[in-house]
């Protein structure tokens, strides 16, 4: 990735990740309050954490491709990955199952999904 893919990455995900995250903790606090025949299938709350948990991932990786380009001298970029690191733990620990949700299309093994080419 170059400094300009970075930055293109950064821009993509910098309000994606808050966004997908309080979708996430809305949909938790909703499944808490339903009936327990329900709580066994996969959850939307799952499924939008992993999504804010690749944005973070990518973010992160974005960031130290800037951090490379500009060296160990703005503090800020450390500050910025630690957030995000942080943050990724947190989500986490909140949605143990979030990078287990096998999203349709995308996490399939198949003739037509990502991981069937």
């Amino acid at each position: 990735m170059n400094l300009e893919e970075a930055v293109e990455v950064i821009q993509w995900y910098q309000h994606f990740i808050f966004v997908k995250l309080m979708r996430a903790v809305r949909g938790k606090v909703e499944k808490e309050d339903e009936e327990e025949e329900w709580k066994e299938f996969p959850s939307d709350s799952d499924g939008s954490a992993k999504i804010a948990l690749i944005a973070i991932d990518r973010s992160i990786g974005a960031w130290a491709v800037i951090r490379h380009y500009h060296g160990d001298r703005d503090e800020s970029i450390f500050d910025t990955i630690g957030y995000l690191d942080r943050l990724r733990e947190a989500a986490e620990k909140t949605f143990p199952r979030a990078r287990s949700f096998v999203r349709p299309g995308f996490d399939t093994i198949g003739q037509n999904g990502p991981l069937g080419a």
